[in-house]
């Protein structure tokens, strides 16, 4: 229980303070627990960051497996896991804003970036397959993957700075748009 709470806490402030600007002291009076409670759960600052990193990776994959398993077309899959990952981060703001602190730091190991692939390797999968097959543009894999984010992650943004700016035909036109950029014709 109160593991959860030093979790939650965290996610919190430094989703609207920063890594650097989120004490650990800030984190216990949050969490309405004693700093010593923090230092019985985790070592450090880092392995609750990088703790966090992998529960939000794990349920991030959960989502988007979900999605994948639903589609029957290489189109359905894109379009689903389009829409799985914006609203993922859409509905999970603070999460999305740590991930976004955090993910390409070297606060989050190596070991912890390998562990978390795990929850969403399929994605990758998904994506050499078609790659592979010639119904993607010939791109190395990891392009891909950033360019697909990119524009997903472009439409998050949009959303969290003011709702009113996403609805369903947003959505439809960026997915539409992604797909025809990345399909070979």
């Amino acid at each position: 229980m109160k593991k959860n709470a030093i979790l939650n806490s965290a996610l919190e402030l430094i989703s609207e303070r920063g890594v650097h600007n989120t004490p650990m002291s800030k984190v216990a009076k949050n969490a309405n627990v004693a700093v010593g409670t923090i230092y019985h759960h985790f070592e450090n600052k880092n392995e609750i960051l990088n703790e966090l990193y992998l529960q939000i990776k794990k349920e991030f994959g959960e989502c988007t497996r979900k999605a994948l398993d639903k589609s029957e077309t290489p189109k359905e899959a894109f379009a689903e896991i389009f829409k799985a990952v914006y609203s993922y981060y859409a509905n999970n703001p603070l999460k999305f804003n740590f991930t976004e602190q955090v993910a390409h730091t070297p606060i989050i190991t190596d070991q912890t970036k390998v562990k978390a692939q795990q929850y969403y390797r399929f994605i990758g999968e998904y994506i050499q397959e078609n790659l592979d097959n010639g119904t993607f543009r010939s791109l190395p894999l990891d392009l891909f993957g950033q360019l697909y984010y990119g524009n997903v992650k472009a439409l998050i943004q949009m959303k969290l700075s003011d709702n009113n700016r996403v609805d369903e035909t947003v959505l439809e036109e960026a997915i539409h748009t992604s797909w025809i950029s990345f399909v070979n014709r």
